[in-house]
């Protein structure tokens, strides 16, 4: 027997009506639609790599490239006879890296430009200020060539030039010869060695015993500190955090295991893991902006960022001929470029390797930053000669220290 169809309800028939409807709309969108090439799909997709390769390009295109720097230090080199030879070497050494650090770097600079003054000789009816000045210039700028000028670099510059610009016209050669480097002697004396000596003390008060110390990469102030800590018979233990390409915390390891200190390395993908034995975080800095900002080497401000989320107090070591009386916000606007080539793997078996390229896109290019900016949100305190400041205070300790340079030198 068959069974009578059941009749359906006004709503039911509209909701099949809608479905067949919708069915339809469909077939006919993908009748409509013409298939895609698999060829042009891959044009697509280059053309969009291509279009973020020239964006981020663009974003840096104001910074040196570290490509063109060899070629650009042979010809200045070459088209330039003028140039001391101290400078020439303190350049090449430079560019390099066997001459790292700003410190180290500023008292390198300081000590060439003491052989250039020496050797210099005043020509006829000119006056001394203006000829030192005018041959100075190209041999900053060959400086500059070779590796962009540190803050601390240029701190000695500013100080150098002002001295030159108070040199009296009567004022014999060999006198302004001996005044010039005597003041380049006391301002590395003053403003480098004596500073260094205080901050190690300050520091190593602040470490008290059961401490737990992170540290990154490399810093001749934070070096000081714990050696002026483990003098005072201090019980810590530090952590030596380090990053490639260059693994300068390497040094600190082995400089801090010279020195009998309860040492343990770790690479800065490891800090979150690390982080949590950690009391206090001591880093270094390459400058302080007026802002407060530290400019510091790559992954210091990643570190600073993880010891905050933890409640970890983060102290940074800076004499204060470092603090620059300028404002930056990120590390784009102003920065280093170093070797991208530094940053590829080193492993043989990954090198002689082919990567694999199926749509023949193009290959991006590595980005090396030398440089990064930390917040000073991020800093509990920053140890200086002249005590423990906030970063607010800075702006103020620049202006003081400017008003009491140009009166006492």
């Amino acid at each position: 027997m068959i069974e009578p169809k059941k009749q359906l309800t006004k709503s039911e028939l509209r909701a099949e009506r809608r479905a067949i409807q919708d069915q339809q709309r469909t077939e006919k969108m993908i009748k409509q639609v013409k298939p895609v090439a698999v060829s042009e799909a891959v044009s697509n997709v280059r053309a969009t790599s291509e279009a973020v390769e020239l964006l981020s390009t663009s974003v840096i295109a104001h910074l040196s490239p570290f490509e063109n720097r060899p070629m650009m230090i042979r010809k200045l080199t070459l088209a330039n006879h003028e140039l001391h030879p101290s400078i020439v070497d303190l350049g090449l050494q430079m560019a390099a890296g066997s001459i790292d650090g700003a410190n180290t770097r500023c008292v390198a600079m300081m000590a060439a430009l003491k052989a250039v003054i020496r050797e210099y000789s005043l020509p006829n009816n000119t006056v001394i200020s203006r000829d030192m000045d005018k041959k100075l210039r190209p041999m900053i700028q060959f400086l500059n060539n070779c590796r962009p000028i540190s803050p601390s670099m240029e701190c000695g510059i500013k100080y150098l030039k002002m001295c030159i610009s108070r040199v009296l016209p009567e004022t014999s050669e060999i006198e302004v010869k001996v005044d010039l480097c005597g003041a380049l002697d006391k301002f590395v004396h003053e403003r480098i060695v004596l500073p260094g000596t205080a901050i190690a003390q300050i520091g190593g008060d602040k470490i008290s015993d059961g401490d737990v110390v992170l540290t990154y990469s490399q810093s001749d102030a934070v070096l000081a500190i714990l050696a002026n800590a483990k003098y005072n018979d201090t019980r810590f233990r530090v952590i030596v955090v380090d990053s490639r390409p260059y693994l300068q915390g390497r040094n600190t390891l082995n400089h801090l295991h010279s020195l009998n200190i309860d040492v343990t390395y770790v690479l800065l993908h490891a800090i979150s893991y690390i982080m949590r034995e950690v009391t206090k975080v001591l880093v270094g800095a390459d400058a302080i902006l007026s802002n407060g900002v530290v400019l510091a080497i790559a992954g210091t401000a990643a570190i600073a960022m993880m010891a905050t989320t933890k409640n970890i107090p983060v102290l940074v070591c800076c004499e204060s001929y470092k603090l620059y009386n300028k404002v930056q916000l990120d590390s784009i606007c102003s920065n280093e470029l170093g070797d991208s080539d530094l940053l590829v793997v080193s492993s043989s078996s990954k090198l002689n390797s082919t990567p694999k390229n199926p749509l023949n896109m193009a290959v991006p290019k590595l980005l090396h930053l030398r440089f990064d900016i930390m917040p000073c949100k991020y800093v509990s305190v920053i140890i200086t000669e002249h005590g423990l400041i906030p970063p607010s205070a800075c702006a103020v300790l620049i202006r003081e220290l400017e008003y009491k340079t140009h009166v006492l030198y």
